[in-house]
C-alpha cells in the first residue's frame, strides 16, 4: 500500500504540475506574448482564456462522472491519457494562432482538457486509492506540483520565446505534457478494488440514498458562491499578473516574481494542510480570502517594483489554500461515493469564476487603463471570506 500510494500521489503531482504550469499559470505568459507579438490585444486573449476555463465545466462534470463510476477500473487512465493528449495539442496550436478561430480553438482545447490535470482528477483520484488518514497531505503534496509548474513557467516560457521563438517554445512545451504524463498514467493507473472512499469522511451516511439526497443534505450553495468568488479572484489575478508587473520591471525580474509567488503557494499550502487539524475549515478559509485581498491590494497600490514583488509574494501565500478548499469543502460535507459528481457541479463555479476573472480584469484594464481592475479583484476576495460565514457550524469541522 505504501508503494502504491506514493505512485499515486507522485503521478497527481505531475498532473498538477503540467496542468498548471502550461495552463493555470501559463495564461499569464500566452496573454503577455501573444499581445507583444502584435497577433491579439488584451481583450482578445482574455476572453479566449474566459472561454477556456468556462470549457472547462462540461469537462469537469464529466470527469466527476467517469471517476464516480469507473475510476476503480480503466476510468482514471482514460480521462488522464486522453487529458495529456487534448493539454499538449492545444497548448501547440496556441503557437500557432493568428486569428480568432484559432486562439479560441485552441483555448476550448486546453480548457476542456484542464479537469482531467487538475483538482476534480487529482482530488478524485487520491480519494479512491489514498488512505484517508493521508488524504490531506497528499492533496498537499499533490497540489504542491501546481506551485512547481508556477515557478518554471514563467521564467522557462519567457526564455524560450527569447531563444526559440513562440512557435517552438510551445510546441516544446505541448509534447512535455504528453511524454511527462501519459508514460507514468499507463504504469500506475491500473484497476483496483478498494473501500477507501467509502470511508473518507463522516459525511457518509446510509440515510442519503441517492445523489439528490446527498445535495439537499449539505451546503452546496455556499460552497458554490465562496468557490466562484475566490477563483475569479485568484485567476483574474494570477492571469494579468505578468502584463501588469511590467509596467514597473522588466519582463525577466516579472517573471522571477511571478516564481516567487507560486513558490510563497507552496509554502501556503503546507501551512494550511499544518492547520486543518487545529482549526475550522471556515476559520481557514476567512484567513486565506483576506491574505489574497491583502496581496492584490499591495499590488494595486505598488508604485514601484519592489512594492508589487511584496504584494505578489502576499497573495502567492493564499493561493494553494484557494484551490484546495473547494474539494476539503465537499469531502467534509457530501458522503465520498458521489464526490467525483458533487465537486463537478462546485467546478462550474470554479470554472466559471476562473473565466469570468480574467475576462472582467482584461475589460477593466481596457477601460480604466488603470489599478480599478485589481480593486475589483479584492472586492471579490472579502466577498469570498463574506459568503464562507453561511457554512454552519459542524459542516466545516466534519474533516480529520
Amino acid at each position: 500500500m505504501p508503494e502504491r500510494t506514493h505512485a499515486t500521489t507522485g503521478l497527481a503531482f505531475v498532473m498538477a504540475l503540467v496542468a498548471w504550469g502550461t495552463y493555470f499559470y501559463g495564461n499569464s505568459f500566452y496573454l503577455h506574448a501573444l499581445v507583444e507579438a502584435a497577433r491579439f490585444d488584451v481583450a482578445d486573449v482574455s476572453t479566449a482564456i474566459a472561454v477556456g476555463f468556462w470549457c472547462a465545466i462540461p469537462g469537469s462534470l464529466a470527469v466527476g462522472w467517469v471517476f464516480d463510476r469507473f475510476g476503480h477500473r480503466w476510468g482514471a487512465l482514460g480521462v488522464v491519457s486522453a487529458g495529456a493528449l487534448m493539454l499538449g495539442g492545444g497548448v501547440m496550436s496556441l503557437g500557432y494562432a493568428t486569428s480568432a478561430w484559432q486562439l479560441y480553438t485552441a483555448y476550448v482545447m486546453m480548457g476542456l482538457a484542464y479537469p482531467t490535470l487538475s483538482t476534480p482528477a487529482v482530488s478524485a483520484l487520491l480519494l479512491q486509492r489514498i488512505p484517508p488518514e493521508n488524504y490531506r497531505w497528499a492533496l498537499s503534496l499533490a497540489l504542491t506540483g501546481a506551485s512547481v509548474g508556477g515557478a518554471a513557467a514563467a521564467p522557462l516560457l519567457v526564455l524560450g520565446d527569447g531563444s526559440w521563438g513562440l512557435e517552438k517554445t510551445l510546441t516544446a512545451t505541448g509534447l512535455i505534457v504528453v511524454g511527462a504524463v501519459i508514460p507514468a498514467a499507463v504504469v500506475i493507473l491500473r484497476p483496483t478494488i478498494s473501500t477507501l472512499a467509502g470511508s473518507n469522511t463522516t459525511g457518509d451516511s446510509a440515510a442519503v440514498a441517492s445523489l439528490r439526497g446527498a445535495i439537499a443534505s449539505g451546503p452546496l450553495l455556499t460552497i458554490f458562491v465562496v468557490a466562484l468568488l475566490s477563483l475569479a479572484a485568484q485567476v483574474g489575478f494570477l492571469a494579468h499578473q505578468l502584463s501588469v508587473l511590467v509596467t514597473t520591471m522588466s519582463p525577466g525580474f516579472a517573471s522571477g516574481v511571478i516564481t516567487a509567488t507560486a513558490f510563497s503557494a507552496a509554502v501556503g499550502r503546507f501551512t494550511f494542510a499544518a492547520l486543518l487539524s487545529r482549526s475550522s475549515l471556515r476559520v481557514l478559509a476567512w484567513g486565506t480570502y483576506l491574505t489574497m485581498a491583502l496581496g492584490i491590494a499591495v499590488v494595486a497600490l505598488g508604485a514601484s517594483a519592489s512594492l508589487m514583488a511584496v504584494g505578489s509574494i502576499i497573495m502567492g501565500f493564499s493561493v494553494g489554500a484557494v484551490v484546495m478548499l473547494p474539494p476539503l469543502m465537499c469531502r467534509a460535507s457530501f458522503p465520498s461515493h458521489y464526490y467525483g459528481r458533487i465537486y463537478g457541479l462546485v467546478a462550474i463555479a470554479v470554472y466559471a469564476g476562473g473565466g469570468l476573472g480574467p475576462g472582467l480584469t482584461g475589460l477593466l484594464r481596457e477601460v480604466t487603463g488603470g489599478a480599478s481592475a485589481l480593486w475589483a479583484l479584492v472586492v471579490l476576495s472579502i466577498a469570498a471570506a463574506v459568503a464562507v460565514s453561511g457554512l454552519k457550524r459542524g459542516e466545516d469541522k466534519r474533516l480529520t
